[in-house]
């Protein structure tokens, strides 16, 4: 999706509906729609541009070399399972100091994550570092683009092995996941495994069929996706006994031989 065209046709837009209302609004304070848009002019020395109900900025002294007016404004999309987009701009604009984004966590993210475009992009979005306090989700940027709260990515889902199949003998089944220190979770009745659930720590003994379950946990990381196994254990069966003399009708007491 080209955010690009999209802002670029507001601006169009805007500009029309000016012109015929014949007012414009610029400077220092100035400010668009008072829920979906905001301008503040920054000087070298530092301030902060704050959107009503949306994110906030903290633009410390000596970030910008000239004065210039930040604009933060909504997209009009929302994040890959996250919140609003937002557009921070003059698109491209650097910073010799790193500026602080504070953003509201939507309803429903879990582990809150700040998303921001990679500089030149309007489409390549990359977890920030995000420390949360409360509803807030905080992180430093170095330029403005297009950002985002959603939830931080998952841990690598675990993996099995041997891997789900059929056997004749008892397994011993290690479970690992890619993601460094992650601490895996893991069920033996089919259940979907959480963080109460038996921590993984040595290989887990199958003798009888088994369905294995298992979740990835690590700091700064949603929960994997669940990984699955099925492990069906066929043992062999001993001979059966057979009887000497066989079965039958005798006249005389037997010794019978097995």
């Amino acid at each position: 999706m080209d955010f690009t065209v999209r802002r670029t046709s507001r601006l169009h837009v805007f500009l029309f509906a000016a012109g015929i209302a014949g007012a414009t609004a610029c400077g220092s304070g100035s400010s668009s729609s008072a829920s979906t848009s905001t301008s503040q002019s920054i000087g070298s020395t530092g301030g902060s541009v704050t959107l009503a109900g949306g994110p906030s900025l903290q633009i410390p002294a000596g970030a910008l070399a000239a004065t210039t007016t930040i604009t933060v404004q909504e997209s009009g999309q929302s994040g890959s399972g996250g919140g609003k987009i937002y557009d921070f701009g003059p698109t491209g604009t650097t910073f010799s100091q790193p500026v602080t984004v504070q953003m509201p966590v939507p309803a429903g993210v879990t582990v809150p994550t700040i998303y921001w475009t990679q500089a030149g992009s309007t489409t390549q979005f990359d977890p920030l570092p995000t420390t949360v306090s409360g509803s807030t989700a905080s992180a430093q940027v170095n330029h403005f683009s297009l950002g985002y709260v959603g939830s931080a990515p998952a841990a690598a889902t675990p993996t099995f092995s041997p891997a789900a199949g059929t056997f004749t003998t008892a397994q011993s089944v290690t479970l690992s996941s890619t993601t460094p220190s992650a601490s895996i979770y893991y069920t033996t009745d089919g259940t979907t495994p959480t963080t109460s659930s038996t921590l993984y720590s040595a290989p887990v003994s199958v003798a009888v069929t088994t369905t294995l379950k298992a979740i990835a946990i690590a700091a700064g990381l949603s929960p994997s996706a669940v990984g699955s196994a099925t492990y069906t254990i066929n043992l062999p069966q001993a001979a059966t006994p057979t009887f000497s003399p066989a079965a039958g009708t005798f006249t005389t007491a037997l010794s019978v031989t097995l």
